[in-house]
């Protein structure tokens, strides 16, 4: 059998938001000290030292700059915007009660980057003691974030995909890579799906939605995906996100009457509020790449899927999981709240089993039955399965309105449908 170990997908990451905050800090100490460096403190008021605008004023000096550190100067307020907004998102989601602490120093940190005449001023008479000011105040402010923030251990790889992704390649399975990592899918991305399960014009998407939307229930009975992961295939797992973004409170240029931006939105928000873990969006579209790459989100592309001779099977048949009926009769009984001066009703049992060596998981099918031949069949019910041994048996149980013809045995019922061994491979039933 082939190692399927070669398949794996090597994901983009990136470190999570934290990290990326903290290298930000490094640049922008770095970037204020290149600039303050070659800053001078001048007096505000020249001319007239004993003007009473000068007397009553509190702001008595401000910077000097060469003209050549004006670049430098533009570069270092860029970084203090990125590092504002940044930490305003995190600390709002971790603790909002903190951001106004942070804010108390921004001002001084602006002094020296502002470009304008009537800028705020260094607050010393002294070059030195006005770069210890503006350095304090980015350890005041890096001090309050580690607080709030703390140290937590690298945690598994996220992945959220948008539609396109998905339907590049569904099968799942196939998105393993080396590290443990899960598939994270956000409400845009569901209503797609369930969108192009019914609408899409082409019947190979509609196929495929689907599917993807049927797998994403069956993943739901193993446990609650929206509070925890549960295990998809190897070290993948899958959860759900089901609140929207807020649209008001993102990034500005984000529309919320985008479908890309809604994502992209829901990928930032899961940035913020988990800020340690490592968030990538998976995309085939380019112009989402491009906007996710402003947005600072690591993205990668959908694994390309394995050729049919390439994907791994089993050394034989009876390793896979194999429900089939085992048998049908037909029992009259009396429900409790049934009076016993009423006909007994007529209920339909039909006996699965699993003849396979694998466990069958997250079955889900239709139940037929064959009144007369097997040219014909009735639509009874369809049914969910959590688990079946192998070997084990599993009782499906229907109502019958009439009394049914002749002989009832295992020819009288047939099963279609769908299973998964613990691997998270799909298997037909029946």
């Amino acid at each position: 059998m082939r190692d399927t170990t070669t398949m794996s997908k090597t994901w983009m990451r990136a470190p999570g938001a934290v990290q990326d905050l903290r290298s930000l800090a490094g640049e922008l100490g770095a970037q204020f000290d290149a600039v303050i460096a070659q800053a001078r403190i001048e007096r505000r008021f020249e001319d007239d030292p004993d003007s009473p605008v000068q007397i009553i004023t509190w702001d008595v000096w401000k910077w000097g700059f060469p003209v050549e550190t004006t670049p430098a100067r533009r570069a270092a307020a860029q970084l203090l915007d990125r590092w504002t907004e940044l930490a305003h998102r995190l600390l709002a989601a971790a603790a909002p009660e903190t951001v106004a602490e942070f804010d108390q120093h921004i001002s001084v940190l602006e002094a020296p980057v502002d470009l304008s005449s009537s800028g705020r001023g260094p607050g010393a008479p002294d070059a030195d003691q006005a770069a210890d000011r503006v350095r304090d105040s980015l350890a005041a402010q890096v001090h309050l974030l580690n607080e709030i923030l703390g140290e937590e251990p690298e945690e598994d790889l996220w992945l959220v995909p948008d539609t396109n992704a998905l339907l590049a390649n569904p099968a799942l399975e196939e998105w393993q890579g080396d590290d443990p990592a899960t598939i994270v899918i956000v409400p845009q991305v569901m209503r797609e799906l369930d969108r192009h399960k019914l609408h899409h014009p082409n019947p190979d998407i509609r196929d495929r939605a689907r599917k993807l939307v049927r797998r994403f229930e069956e993943f739901s009975r193993r446990g609650d995906t929206v509070e925890e992961a549960v295990p998809l295939a190897g070290k993948l797992k899958y959860r759900d996100v089901v609140v929207d973004a807020d649209m008001r409170t993102t990034l500005p240029w984000l529309r919320p009457d985008n479908a890309d931006d809604q994502i992209l939105a829901s990928v930032l928000e899961l940035r913020w509020h988990h800020p340690h873990r490592s968030i990538t969006l998976v995309t085939e579209d380019q112009v989402l790449r491009n906007k996710a790459r402003r947005a600072r989100i690591p993205t990668d592309r959908a694994p390309k899927p394995a050729r049919a001779e390439e994907r791994p099977r089993p050394a034989s048949n009876r390793r896979l999981p194999i429900v089939k009926v085992k048998n049908a009769w037909v029992e009259q009984r009396w429900p409790p709240n049934r009076p016993r001066s009423m006909e007994p009703l007529n209920i339909l049992v039909v006996e699965l089993v699993n003849i396979g060596e694998r466990s069958a998981v997250d079955a889900t099918g239709t139940l037929y039955f064959h009144p007369h031949s097997n040219d014909t069949r009735t639509t009874l019910q369809t049914f969910q399965m959590p688990a079946l041994e192998s070997g084990g048996r599993w009782p499906l149980e229907h109502t019958l309105s009439l009394p049914p013809p002749g002989i009832v045995n295992a020819q009288s019922a047939s099963i279609d449908g769908t299973c998964h061994d613990t691997d998270g491979n799909e298997y037909p039933l029946g």
